[in-house]
């Protein structure tokens, strides 16, 4: 279901006026959007997503009171695990491109690969019981950025833009196959719902996600464009991307802002501050004692 009313209520409308006896069956995660003719059922119980991913959605602020989505509501019962740790990378440190935005940089993408080689996705494996967990195929993996962040200055398709990324370079550099999904072609589309075609890692922007699920998603958190300044892409991505997640979370973060690393700044200087003031009083003491290549897309 969009975002915005301007269609979606018009739409039911006009099928309710054509067509006699009809039920339609309606998800969305926004509330606030519901045509008044549909009667709501309120679903907010996580079912899929491991409580180890759910801890990190629910800080969305989009989940606060009196927001657009409704927040969580607690499982009947305890699952019987907690699930995998989110796995971090950090867009900052030595062979990391200049800037804030992790989706331009290639050690990042060669990072990405490594944690998807080390959580097995793609190996064939012999010898195992058809009862043994199998490791993740490729096809079941997204990686997955803010549709909105990733705009060039000739204002690419945004899926050209994605094939051309140095992180995609990277993560193809480490041996995992990716394919780029083209929100506007049909068949790319059908692949990505039925899980068809060769196996390869689906990238993909947020938008083209939403109703879809991976057993490994990769979260590739950006700064916003100044286009966009008022956008909180981690808070969409907790909402829009990690949601997405049945088993394992990888978030690529970029450099702190600097704001954050004003705080920090700020805390250490604090704490400096009271060192300095206990040498002055020591001082005081002793005056008185002594005077940071294009890929196919998905078909």
């Amino acid at each position: 279901m969009c975002y915005s009313d301007t269609i979606f209520t018009p739409l039911c409308t006009e099928l309710q006026r054509r067509v006699t006896d009809l039920h339609v069956w309606s998800a969305s995660q926004y509330h606030a959007i519901r045509p008044p003719l549909l009667t709501e059922v309120i679903l907010t119980e996580p079912l899929r997503t491991p409580p180890s991913v759910t801890r990190h959605v629910q800080q969305t602020r989009y989940m606060d009171q009196g927001m657009a989505v409704y927040g969580y509501t607690a499982a009947p019962s305890p699952l019987p695990c907690d699930g995998p740790a989110p796995r971090v990378v950090q867009h900052s440190g030595p062979g990391h491109s200049a800037g804030d935005d992790p989706t331009v940089c290639v050690q990042c993408g060669r990072e990405v690969g490594v944690v998807l080689k080390d959580l097995h996705v793609g190996e064939t494996v012999t010898g195992r019981s058809s009862s043994s967990p199998q490791p993740p195929r490729y096809r079941d993996v997204f990686i997955v950025t803010y549709r909105g962040s990733l705009q060039d200055t000739l204002w690419l398709p945004f899926h050209r833009v994605w094939a051309a990324s140095g992180m995609l370079r990277g993560v193809k550099q480490t041996g995992v196959p990716v394919a780029v999904l083209n929100p506007r072609d049909v068949a790319s589309v059908r692949s990505l719902s039925t899980m068809a075609g060769p196996d390869r890692v689906v990238v993909a922007g947020s938008l083209d996600v939403h109703g879809l699920e991976r057993k490994v998603v990769v979260f590739v958190q950006t700064r916003p464009r100044e286009a966009s300044p008022k956008v909180d892409e981690e808070d969409i991505g907790r909402l829009d991307v990690m949601s997405r997640t049945t088993s394992q979370l990888v978030w690529v973060k970029p450099p702190p802002s600097s704001s954050q690393r004003d705080t920090q700044s700020n805390d250490d200087d604090d704490d400096g501050d009271d060192d300095d003031d206990d040498d002055d009083d020591d001082d005081d003491d002793d005056d008185d004692d002594d005077d940071d290549d294009d890929d196919d897309d998905l078909d």
